[in-house]
C-alpha cells in the first residue's frame, strides 16, 4: 500500500487537483492523509468533498501546524509500506503509483526514490513547462544538492529505522 501525505494551508486553488491526482490513480491500493494547518479559505471544504466520496481519504486539522510537522504527523499515521509526500500545489501523473510500486517491488534494497518531475510555471497569461528534473541519488547529490522535493517516495521502514524528518530543516 502507498500512503500519501499532503500537508496543506490555504490552498483552495490547488488542493482539488492534488487530491484528484491521487484519487484517479490506476493503482488503487493507497490511503491519503491530508494534514491541514488551520486553513481559513475553502481548502477543508474542498477536501471534505473528496473524503465523503472515498473512505481512503482522511483529513486531520491541526491549527498552527507547520509543513514539516504536518508531514511527520502524517508519517506517524501512515500504514502503507510506501510513503509519498505530495505538496498541496503539486500533482501526480495517472500511472505514477503503479510505477513507484513496481520500482520498489523490483528492488527490496531501495528505501527512497525520486521520480521524474515536470516543473510547470503559471505566469497568469500562460502556463509553461520550465524544466524536467530527474534527481540522481548519488552521494554528491545527496550531500550537496537536495533531491527534488515534490516527488519523494520512501519505504515506511526508513522512518521506523532513522526517525522522522528534522523539522528545523528548510
Amino acid at each position: 500500500m502507498i500512503s500519501v501525505i499532503i500537508p496543506v494551508l490555504n490552498r483552495e486553488k490547488t488542493i482539488r487537483e492534488a487530491i484528484a491526482s491521487v484519487v484517479n490513480q490506476t493503482y488503487v491500493n493507497w490511503k491519503l492523509i491530508v494534514v491541514d494547518g488551520g486553513s481559513t479559505d475553502r481548502t477543508i471544504e474542498i477536501t471534505e468533498k473528496f473524503a465523503k466520496s472515498d473512505n481512503r481519504i482522511k483529513i486531520y486539522s491541526c491549527d498552527g501546524m507547520k509543513a514539516l510537522t504536518a508531514v511527520n504527523y502524517g508519517i506517524k499515521l501512515a500504514r502503507g509500506d510506501i510513503v509519498g509526500i505530495l505538496n498541496s500545489d503539486d500533482y501526480y501523473t495517472l500511472n505514477g503509483f503503479k510505477r513507484v510500486a513496481e520500482i520498489f517491488a523490483h528492488d527490496n534494497s531501495l528505501d527512497v526514490i525520486c521520480p521524474k518531475v515536470k516543473v510547470i510555471c503559471d505566469f497568469g497569461n500562460k502556463i509553461v513547462v520550465e524544466i524536467i528534473v530527474q534527481t540522481d541519488l548519488n552521494f554528491y547529490n545527496l550531500v550537496f544538492c537536495a533531491p527534488y522535493k515534490p516527488a519523494r517516495f520512501f519505504r515506511k521502514r526508513l522512518f521506523d529505522k532513522i526517525g522522522l524528518i528534522d523539522e528545523s530543516y528548510w
